[in-house]
């Protein structure tokens, strides 16, 4: 085992090309500089690794297992030893006036999650849009009345629908308001991550793509890969008509045929950046659409296990600027492609045994 050999995961991190800092993760002052040096660092992603024991300061507890998520046997003992009681206050930073508030997405079927943990939720990211997920069982008026903003059943087609309704309705709110610039794409990267090891069904990954794509392009269309054809499972932004794209793909299907770049990007698995008039989209698709301002289309494959399982179609509509973060995004579709095709199976047998 590696233990506490902090070195191997810092060299693995600069395989990648990442920034890596090696810390004492009790050590105040390594702690600040290593936060000031990583808000330093631009144009990668910056790792911070710290070594740690558990349970520090409190004999009783330290480096010792079985007290995890537990309470201690005398509590004034440890805080004793630990100095005593230390009213400290700390000044956060306060969130970008704008700054889209998080979507969160729980899940109350077999009790994975309880209602009074979504309330707590709620009470504590006033904020946040929780949406649940919801069995036969479930009696919505106690969901609604933990806070929940929308109960949904667990399928990948409501979630879509559900966060793109979410997303534009506080675009609506805001109409009109200059675009607040998005957040850096680590924070989107980490909030992957964070869902994927919380273990929230992988319909999440629907709203999590989406959720994240929309912070970094105007328009996106995520398809679904079926034998021949590719199927649209959700959108945003508006079509070169002004309407909300995600009705006006609602029911389309492409034809997997041709060398354009959604083929393309299907049958070799890479991100495809290029200009939409050499794009050769099919035409129910690119008639919808209308060419972006500036002509640039990013495509994303999502991969599962051995084959690409969905293909994200974005661009920035009118907005004058390119796509920024497209290896963030890259990132993210490539740990989430996994986790949604085994969603996808999970669906497909509870439907043959109904």
């Amino acid at each position: 085992m590696i233990g506490w050999n902090t070195g191997v995961y810092v060299e693995r991190a600069r395989a990648f090309g990442w920034n890596a800092i090696e810390i004492d993760g009790h050590d105040v002052e390594q702690i600040d500089r290593a936060f000031r040096e990583a808000a330093e660092v631009s144009g990668r992603p910056t790792v911070v690794v710290a070594r740690t024991i558990k349970g520090k300061g409190v004999k009783a507890v330290e480096d010792k297992d079985g007290w995890h998520g537990k309470a201690l046997d005398d509590p004034d003992a440890a805080i004793a030893e630990l100095g005593g009681v230390r009213n400290i206050h700390v000044d956060v930073a306060k969130p970008e006036p704008g700054e889209p508030h998080p979507i969160a997405l729980v899940d109350l079927r077999q009790d994975e999650v309880t209602l009074e943990q979504a309330a707590q939720l709620h009470r504590t990211r006033p904020r946040a849009s929780v949406i649940a997920l919801t069995g036969p069982g479930t009696s919505l008026v106690k969901v609604y009345e933990a806070g929940v903003l929308a109960a949904i059943p667990a399928e990948v087609e409501a979630v879509v629908a559900c966060v793109e309704n979410v997303i534009e309705s506080r675009r609506d709110l805001v109409r009109g308001i200059p675009r607040v610039e998005s957040r850096t794409g680590m924070e989107r990267l980490r909030r992957v991550y964070g869902d994927l090891r919380s273990g929230l069904i992988s319909a999440t990954v629907a709203l999590n793509l989406m959720h994240i794509i929309s912070e970094s392009v105007e328009r996106a269309v995520l398809f679904l890969v079926k034998r021949d054809h590719l199927v649209a499972l959700g959108a945003f932004g508006t079509d070169s008509r002004g309407r909300p794209l995600a009705e006006s793909t609602r029911t389309l299907k492409l034809a997997i045929e041709g060398d354009g770049a959604l083929v393309r990007s299907l049958e070799s698995g890479e991100v495809l950046s290029v200009d939409f008039a050499k794009a050769e989209l099919p035409e129910s698709l690119s008639g919808v659409l209308g060419r972006p301002r500036t002509g640039q289309i990013v495509v994303f494959p999502v991969l599962g296990a051995q084959r690409v399982i969905s293909v994200i179609y974005t661009d920035n509509g009118d907005r004058d600027r390119p796509i920024e973060d497209i290896d963030i995004l890259e990132l993210a579709t490539a740990q989430v492609g996994m986790a949604f095709e085994n969603e996808l199976l999970r669906r497909q047998i509870s439907q043959s045994r109904d």
